[in-house]
C-alpha cells in the first residue's frame, strides 16, 4: 500500500490532452478556461503554459510608475498608498502564439527587492517572480467574452484578474485577457 504524502493531497492542472480528451470542443474552450482561473489560486501562466504544453515568456510593451487609482485602493483594500509600479505586455507561447494581452499592478514597499527589481525588469512573467514567494491568486475573476483585446489588438475569448497576495497581503492586481487564437490552438493541438 502506497503511504500517502502532504503532495498526495494536491490536484495538479490539469494537461492539455487530458482537459480535451473529455470532449471540450473549440466553442467551450473559453468558458472552460475562464472557470480554472476563477478557481485556480495558482499563477495564470503557470496554468496556461500547462494548458500549452510549455512555459509562457512575457514581452512587456510599456512599464512605468503612477499614482494609484480610487478603484485600485478599494480593489485592493489598501488606502495608505500613493502609488505604484504597473507594466503591460504580452504572454507568449515558445513557438510566438500571443496567448494574451496582460497588464500589472504592484506595490514595490511589499515586495522584496529581488521581486521588484525583477519585476521592473519584465524578463519573466509575474507569476514566475512572485510564485516562489507564495503567491496565491485572491478575488479572482474570469469570464468568456468576445471582442477586441486592447493590448494586442486581437479578438479576446477570456478576461481575467485577481489579486495576488503573499503572505495574506495584497502586492498586486494582475489582468489576463486571453486570445482566441490561443484558445483555438489548445484544441488543434488536442486533436
Amino acid at each position: 500500500m502506497q503511504q500517502s504524502t502532504p503532495n498526495a493531497l494536491v490536484t495538479p492542472v490539469p494537461s492539455r490532452l487530458a482537459l480535451f480528451d473529455v470532449g471540450i470542443h473549440e466553442r467551450s474552450v473559453s468558458t472552460v478556461l475562464a472557470a480554472i482561473l476563477a478557481a485556480s489560486t495558482r499563477p495564470a501562466t503557470e496554468i496556461l503554459g500547462h494548458l500549452s504544453g510549455g512555459p509562457l515568456s512575457v514581452k512587456v510593451a510599456a512599464s512605468g510608475e503612477r499614482p494609484m487609482t480610487d478603484a485600485e485602493h478599494y480593489r485592493l483594500g489598501i488606502f495608505d498608498v500613493a502609488s505604484c509600479r504597473w507594466r503591460t505586455g504580452l504572454l507568449v507561447t515558445a513557438d510566438g502564439t500571443v496567448a494574451a494581452g496582460v497588464w500589472l499592478l504592484w506595490l514595490p514597499d511589499r515586495l522584496p527587492e529581488a521581486a521588484r527589481q525583477a519585476l521592473d525588469d519584465g524578463t519573466e512573467p509575474a507569476g514566475r517572480v512572485l510564485g516562489p514567494l507564495g503567491m496565491r491568486r485572491t478575488d479572482r475573476r474570469a469570464l468568456a467574452t468576445a471582442g477586441i483585446e486592447e493590448i494586442t489588438g486581437a479578438p479576446a475569448a477570456v478576461r481575467s484578474s485577481a489579486i495576488l497576495e503573499i503572505g495574506g497581503r495584497p502586492v498586486a492586481i494582475a489582468e489576463e485577457n486571453i486570445t482566441v487564437d490561443f484558445c483555438a490552438r489548445l484544441t488543434r493541438a488536442a486533436s
